[in-house]
């Protein structure tokens, strides 16, 4: 796995550092075309970074990813973004599904043409590692992809430093685009 490139402001109006992310067994679709995702996506994750999904290099092969927290009471929220790059053909279709830690995480969907959505955990996760896989359905003809995912960390402060008024805690953000 590399990192490689960055992308922020002026790409990203929330000023998120993202950041390509490899893989060998992974591969990239991409399309020039304009992901709709400024308006239309409350997360609204860059059209440069959406333009661009990670397959698996091998067509039955799922998409793997995890981590290992160093801060194993830390709470963390994932935020997984898709839109399909590629115009189907009448008789393609890509409908997956995501599992976590071999539970299922997000039923059964298919990404949009050139429109973000975004999947995320509506409850914080706490406690050890984190494995996810998105899982090609079995009547899908295409592998599922996956365009890019953002994981955050609530920190609460002990100390306040600020006006007391102000929030307690903020969130850290690792932003990855998936791509070759």
């Amino acid at each position: 796995m590399k990192y490689r490139n960055l992308f922020r402001y002026p790409f990203d109006v929330h000023d998120r550092f993202w950041y390509a992310y490899d893989r060998d067994d992974w591969t990239q679709l991409s399309t020039s075309q304009t992901i709709d995702s400024g308006s239309s996506n409350d997360y609204q994750p860059p059209p440069i970074v959406m333009r661009t999904a990670a397959t698996p290099r091998r067509a039955n092969a799922s998409l793997d990813f995890f981590w290992l927290p160093a801060d194993d009471k830390a709470s963390y929220y994932v935020y997984m973004h898709f839109a399909e790059v590629e115009k189907l053909q009448a008789n393609q279709s890509r409908l997956q599904y995501i599992t976590r830690n071999g539970q299922v995480f997000y039923e059964l969907f298919a990404p949009d043409y050139l429109y973000t959505n975004t999947i995320f955990s509506p409850a914080a996760l706490s406690g050890g590692q984190y494995n996810f896989s998105i899982r090609k359905a079995e009547n899908s003809t295409l592998p599922p992809i996956l365009n890019a995912i953002e994981i955050y960390t609530l920190k609460e402060f002990l100390e306040l430093e600020t006006n007391q008024e102000d929030s307690k805690s903020f969130f850290l953000t690792l932003a990855f685009i998936l791509s070759v």
